[in-house]
């Protein structure tokens, strides 16, 4: 018989909240960056993004975890080691798990090994949170203590569609019951391709009465799980991911009775999984402005940090040197040793230590990690920067770029909107998982001798990489959604892109069903010949490339893709507004209207024809949505338009005409071109009055 002491260490170690973080992504969303770091170990807002887990987790009442380890497991197990977490009181364990792919592996070594004991929390590293997890462990446990079917707990939120922490082109439809929150049906509802009906079994609604479908979920990649999870991932080997295999697999299932359900956050609540460079950004702001609470700047979670915040959201770290004429307007962070030069803005960005940021310099919405240089008159928008990174004179990184560890840029050069760079060539082999293949590639690549200064500038150092790599995560998901998930790709500019689209796309249904391979082939053509428009119009921004080689290459194109001028017009007028800085977007709509945007577009704005269709695809972009803002640009573009004869009087008279029925956000969006119009009609009635005033003399 054993002995009671023995019996109460098992009844403690049953009774220990446990946790299960993998700290392998399984993509290559942050590539080049991953190039030497796993994604958990990057910095957000500075701070390494496992700290914010493992605070989650320690706050949650988590009192053991496991930390399942890929590729770079050395390098996770040494940060946790001369961590703070070394000496928190919570046990963690580092596993090193070399041979996992995806999440189901992971589980399937969970269960081989026999890690945990009782109901656990599954979570990746990259997530941050500030739920009350024990009260979702609980409902969990009460739920299961009634009902051992009730198998796994997924955390949801509700947020409007515009949400900028939205996984756009991942997102998730859930038909769920209102009272128990029993999910009872999962689908995908990404933006490619485009669905236009879900359908609902009859026996749903036998079963459940008040059903609820729910498009307004963010998955915030929380799991609460029974030791029935990772069991059933041991049964079906063919289950690699979370969602679109295991729970389907368990719904839709005719042998199992086992259930899952959603825990809906609190509004005041927040998780969400740093699961791309998009999402890096809205998290990166959220924690900013302090959405997080308390897992903000000033609280230095980390014990490597001491941040104090001053007002509009500015957060610095001592000592910082700061020009007289330097300017931080807002939702700025700076680490230690880091100093900024004389008439420089830094607006909505984060700077790592030991930084030097030159005089002239404009850094807006962008993540500079340590120990990076930007040199005098450079512009950065909405970019990221890897550590030791040089930025030399008067260059300007574009939206979107990413810039892998040592990179150097310039001088004088313009980086396209979102570049890659790193210091290894690209290859197959580095297009792998962010940690995985990378690390394998980083032992065995080859140094390149030679660099491609037409890309990198005289001084540069370093090589482009595809703008959109192979992913491998979900094979069957359309690549194009994989755009949504790129620094850069905000709302207003995803749904610029989108709505350029939804036209062919909603076509007619019936056809659609009749014919989807032929559908899909078409998609597939359109996607391709936008990837390549895109390409060529952004030569416009490299020097040394003038309209003309831009305009011939365009119709060059065009003809290969066997598209019209429509489709032309359709790709470059979003492409024109995208250039716009929309934080001073009256002078910025002029200097590119005036530097190139003006002599493009009139190449294809010809006809009245022609002219109506590009104030019909500006009206279309500024409106997609009701808060874009696209939408304060649209004045001043359509005035411009006017001025550079892009769209002449009678265009416009008859455009305004054709809209009047508009509604919603398209009515919002018509109504803003009343002071011009309104300026049009009296200088016609003048020209009239002087014009009869003419032929009263005459007679």
């Amino acid at each position: 018989m054993p002995s009671k002491q023995g019996s109460n260490r098992n009844l403690e170690a049953e009774e220990a909240l446990q946790a299960v973080v993998v700290a392998d992504s399984f993509n290559n969303r942050f590539q080049p960056l991953t190039q030497e770091l796993p994604r958990c170990l990057l910095p957000l807002v500075n701070v390494p993004l496992i700290e914010y887990t493992l605070e989650f987790l320690a706050v949650g009442g988590i009192q053991e975890i496991y930390v399942l380890t890929c590729a770079y497991g050395d390098k996770i197990k040494q940060y946790l080691k001369t961590s703070k977490w070394n000496k928190s009181g919570i046990k963690i364990t580092t596993v090193d798990t070399p041979g996992l792919r995806s999440m189901g592996d992971a589980l399937r070594e969970v269960d081989r090994k026999g890690l945990v004991k009782s109901d656990f929390v599954l979570i990746s590293g990259d997530v941050v949170s500030n739920m009350n997890l024990e009260k979702a462990i609980t409902v969990h446990k009460t739920r299961r203590s009634t009902d051992k079917n009730a198998i796994m707990t997924m955390v949801v939120k509700s947020a409007s569609d515009h949400h900028r922490t939205r996984a756009r082109g991942e997102e998730a439809l859930f038909v769920i019951d209102a009272k128990t929150h029993e999910c009872v049906h999962y689908e995908t509802s990404e933006v490619y391709p485009k669905k236009t009906r879900t359908e609902l079994e009859l026996e749903w609604f036998q079963k459940h009465p008040d059903l609820q479908v729910r498009n307004d979920f963010i998955d915030c990649q929380v799991d609460i799980c029974s030791l029935d999870v990772p069991a059933l991932f041991q049964e079906n080997f063919d289950y690699q991911h979370i969602r679109t295999d295991f729970v389907r697999g368990v719904l839709e299932s005719d042998v199992l009775t086992s259930t899952i359900h959603c825990y809906v956050l609190e509004d005041d609540q927040y998780a969400s999984r740093v699961r791309s460079t998009h999402t890096y950004d809205s998290v990166s702001k959220d924690i900013i402005t302090r959405w997080t609470y308390p897992m903000v700047p000033d609280n230095n979670i980390s014990d490597d940090t001491l941040y104090y915040m001053s007002r509009r959201h500015v957060y610095l770290e001592n000592p910082v040197f700061l020009a007289r004429s330097s300017v931080l307007t807002s939702r700025v962070i700076l680490g230690s040793s880091t100093s900024v030069d004389s008439d420089t803005t830094i607006s909505e960005s984060t700077i790592g230590r030991d930084c030097k940021i030159g005089a002239g310099v404009t850094i807006d919405g962008s993540y500079i990690w340590e120990s990076c240089e930007v040199k005098s008159k450079c512009k950065l928008q909405e970019c990221i920067l890897g550590k030791n990174v040089v930025i030399h004179e008067n260059t300007v990184i574009s939206i979107g770029c990413i810039l892998g560890s040592g990179v150097q840029v310039g001088p004088n050069i313009v980086l396209p909107p979102f570049s890659k760079l790193s210091t290894r060539r690209y290859s197959e082999d580095s297009t792998g998982v962010d940690t995985k293949n990378s690390e394998k590639y980083a032992d065995t690549a080859e140094l390149a001798p030679v660099y491609d200064r037409k890309v990198v500038g005289a001084k540069g150092r370093g090589y482009l990489w595809p703008s959109i790599p192979f992913e491998n995560d979900l094979e069957d998901l359309d690549s194009r959604n994989y755009l949504f998930t790129e620094i850069g790709r905000s709302a207003e500019y995803a749904g610029a892109i989108q709505s350029l689209n939804d036209t062919d796309e909603e076509g007619d249904d019936e056809e659609d069903d009749d014919d989807d391979s032929q559908g899909n082939a078409g998609s597939d053509d359109e996607f391709s010949w936008k990837e390549e428009a895109g390409k060529t119009l952004r030569q416009v921004l490299v020097p040394g490339h003038t309209v003309e080689d831009v305009a011939t290459e365009l119709n060059t194109t065009k003809f290969a893709h066997n598209v019209t001028f429509n489709d032309i017009r359709a790709s470059l007028v979003p492409f024109v507004i995208g250039q716009i800085d929309l934080s001073n977007h009256s002078a910025s709509a002029k200097e590119v209207m005036q530097s190139w945007g003006a002599k493009l577009l009139s190449k294809y704005a010809k006809s009245e024809d022609d002219q109506l269709d590009c104030l019909q695809v500006l009206h279309d972009i500024c409106a997609d949505q009701a808060e874009s803002p696209y939408k304060k640009v649209f004045p001043t573009m359509l005035r411009l338009f006017y001025e550079n004869d892009i769209a002449d009087e009678d265009a416009i008279m008859k455009w305004y005409g054709s809209t009047a029925r508009a509604t919603g956000a398209l009515a919002q969006v018509r109504e803003l071109a009343a002071p011009l119009i309104k300026f049009l009609q009296e200088a016609d009635e003048e020209s009239e009055e002087e014009s009869g005033e003419e032929d009263d003399e005459s007679d």
